[in-house]
């Protein structure tokens, strides 16, 4: 073999162990990632059931087992893919439509309602901040990686400020979400009369 064919056999050989490497990482992402994703959809169908229940409570104007599973029904830390974080935001957004009902029919006043709405919106979208963010950074970097540099490392420390703060706005979110939850249902489970009507 010339030098010339051992030089093209090498970087061919370079070649096929970076694709390999690709292929092995993107298949380790997928693995890593599906389980996270089914079981937020499951939860979701989860949610859905309960929603389900409740509605059949209502029927019934068992307001208490109702609020019950409408409480339990929220999902609130959907993260693993655009598609679970809009189906726990649908799912949320059905629940918040029943408490308006039972709102409604019982005359609880539920000032905190529109607070819990903006709260699960504004997580709901940070999630997907730090989606795009994650995807961003692994699409320069494999970029950078294919032309054969190195991520700068104010390129890093800047992506990780960035989940920094997205994580910390999630804690305080977390927080505020919890009191507000709380002093919803508290105000659901204290109508302003005692006969009540579902329609």
């Amino acid at each position: 073999m010339s030098p010339a064919e051992t030089l093209i056999a090498l970087f061919l050989l370079a070649c096929g162990c970076a694709l390999c490497v690709f292929f092995l990482k993107l298949l380790a992402s997928s693995l890593f990632k599906l389980p996270g994703e089914m079981a937020e959809m499951a939860a979701v169908k989860r949610a859905y059931l309960r929603l389900s229940s409740a509605d059949t409570l209502l029927e019934d104007n068992n307001f208490t087992k109702a609020l019950q599973e409408l409480e339990s029904a929220f999902i609130l830390n959907a993260k693993s893919s655009i598609s679970s974080i809009t189906a726990a935001r649908e799912v949320n957004q059905n629940i918040l439509s029943r408490c308006l009902l039972i709102a409604d029919s019982s005359g609880s006043r539920i000032e905190e309602l529109p607070i819990v709405e903006e709260l699960l919106l504004e997580r709901a979208e940070c999630y997907a901040s730090i989606l795009k963010e994650k995807e961003k950074f692994s699409q320069l970097q494999s970029k950078r990686e294919s032309s054969g540099k190195a991520m700068p490392s104010w390129g890093k420390r800047e992506y990780q400020r960035k989940l920094q703060e997205l994580n910390h706005f999630l804690k305080v979110n977390e927080g505020k979400l919890s009191k507000a939850l709380a002093k919803l249902f508290q105000a659901l489970r204290t109508p302003n009369h005692t006969e009540v009507t579902y329609h």
